[in-house]
């Protein structure tokens, strides 16, 4: 039931990465500047995420979004010790999150040479949809379980409820119990007699 009522949400992810300048640096190492890239990777984050870079992403996208609700969507990432920036969107269409994933890497590689004076990010990959995009939430095996888990709770509890507050008397001993007389018993009937 929960699935047919919870609104899917989707996730698409496009990756920039931070390369090495291709200038000559008089003297200055590549794994030098590697490390600086590396160091830059945090400012870059915050970069993506910033008004100027999602203003234009909000007008790339004819202003369906607010810079805002943008900043909600998107979310940047690296792995350890990368060179990588994942920049990751979502919502509730397959579709739209990857318009956003890949509006908003653009735009970052367009707009970090003006800001930062350099030149060192790509596009390494663009966010596409597959044709059987699954939803990452909710998950139909996670809901079935909770389900399955909440039915047997609920059925338990309530036989343990019947079982303690019911005032039948089923048995010789709630007669002896109540000090009643016992006028007649009848026998256990066996099936295979």
């Amino acid at each position: 039931m929960a699935l047919f009522v919870i609104t899917p949400s989707y996730q698409m992810q496009s990756q920039v990465l931070v390369v090495p300048s291709s200038e000559d640096q008089s003297g200055v190492s590549q794994s030098a500047e590697v490390q600086a890239n590396l160091q830059m990777i945090n400012t870059y984050k915050a970069l993506i995420k910033s008004p100027k870079v999602l203003s234009q992403v909000s007008k790339d996208l004819d202003g369906k979004y607010s810079v805002n609700q943008l900043s909600e969507m998107i979310q940047p990432s690296t792995e350890e010790n990368s060179q990588v920036i994942n920049i990751t969107a979502t919502t509730d269409s397959p579709e739209e999150a990857a318009r956003i994933t890949n509006a908003t890497a653009k735009e970052f590689v367009k707009t970090t040479p003006k800001i930062m004076r350099n030149n060192n990010i790509q596009l390494l990959n663009e966010a596409y949809v597959k044709s059987n995009e699954k939803p990452i939430f909710p998950k139909p095996t996670l809901f079935a379980a909770v389900g399955l888990l909440g039915g047997l709770f609920v059925g338990v509890s309530l036989l343990i409820l019947k079982t303690l507050f019911s005032n039948k008397i089923t048995r010789e001993e709630d007669f002896e119990v109540l000090d009643m007389p016992i006028l007649g018993l009848v026998g256990k009937i066996s099936k295979y007699n």
